[in-house]
């Protein structure tokens, strides 16, 4: 797996649970989000996703919610 897709499967399996995280940010709070991707709790799921993508899920719902309300954005 690792030669064809340059990451070993641990890796790829950890950036798709956070991928299908992201429509849930914002929605549920960071208990409900890891229970429904199957992660064995908070914790692990919020160090999952500093890891991926370094920051945490409350900084990057705030982040977005900053695009998203920004009245100049085409």
């Amino acid at each position: 797996f690792k030669q064809h897709g340059g990451l070993g499967m641990k890796m790829f399996s950890r950036i798709v649970r956070v991928n299908k995280t992201m429509p849930l940010l914002g929605e549920y709070n960071v208990e409900r989000i890891a229970d429904m991707v199957g992660y064995y709790d908070a914790a692990h799921f919020v160090g999952d996703f500093k890891a991926i993508c370094g920051i945490s899920p409350a900084g990057y719902v705030d982040r977005m919610s900053i695009f998203y309300n920004d009245p100049f954005k085409l």
